[in-house]
């Protein structure tokens, strides 16, 4: 049986390059935010409970990555030389990514849904009623960071944490003393969810967004092993001709 190359189909070499390039930014893409929010960790306080949900999905997101960047060097290779079947398998893996950036566009969504919740549980019972130095100290960073104070409001640490005043984390300036003009007037729960909730989103929309793409190359990629189907039967038939 005769081996069909692509590399005889101008027209697939032509489209399979571009698309490979293309592939090659939408993998850089994944890796860029999938790197970005593993690093966000690192730059915010460690709520535990958030701190895994970035990790999930920055994982995910650097695998979506890593697995197109890999598959659009064989694709590259293709376009020089390879059989039908090994297009067969680029087609396989192209929709495996496809279906994976769905996921996890879909996942990132469902998180970014959730953060209230579990911000809510996790400040309330973990962090602001704790009593251990450490939550305390952890506390005092998530005011800091992010500009908040209290659970849902600043007077919160009077009516519900049972305390005497505020705490001087709750303070905007560096004054020492908490009073009405300086302290952070949003509470926690609420600001932490909307930072967390906006990063979710993000990448959620960004791999979802990256998957449509995907259906280009899909549809290019269908296109092209129809192509080389084509040329077997056209080869089959002049052979049959010359016997």
């Amino acid at each position: 049986m005769a081996k069909i190359q692509l590399s005889n189909l101008p027209t697939n070499k032509i489209i399979f390059s571009l698309f490979n390039i293309l592939l090659i930014l939408i993998s850089c893409s994944y890796i860029g935010i999938g790197s970005w929010l593993i690093d966000i960790i690192y730059q915010k306080p460690e709520i535990n409970v958030i701190k895994d949900n970035y990790n999930k999905m920055g994982g995910l997101m650097l695998a979506a990555g890593l697995t197109g960047f890999f598959l659009a060097l064989y694709g590259f290779a293709i376009t020089v030389c390879r059989n039908i079947y090994s297009v067969f398998a680029y087609i396989t893996v192209i929709v495996i990514l496809f279906l994976f950036g769905i996921a996890v566009g879909i996942i990132g969504l469902v998180y970014a849904d959730m953060t209230e919740n579990m911000a809510k549980e996790s400040l309330t019972t973990n962090l602001f009623s704790s009593n251990e130095a450490k939550d305390k100290t952890l506390t005092n960073n998530i005011q800091q960071t992010y500009k908040c104070c209290g659970l849902d409001q600043p007077n919160d640490w009077m009516t519900v944490l049972k305390q005497s005043k505020l705490p001087n984390s709750c303070c905007s300036t560096n004054s020492g003393v908490c009073n009405q003009t300086d302290y952070f007037l949003e509470g926690c729960i609420s600001v932490v969810s909307k930072s967390v909730r906006m990063d979710m989103a993000i990448s959620g929309g960004i791999s979802l967004a990256i998957s449509l793409i995907l259906i280009l190359g899909i549809a290019l990629s269908v296109h092209s092993l129809i192509e080389v189907f084509e040329k077997k039967k056209e080869i089959a038939y002049h052979k049959t001709d010359l016997n």
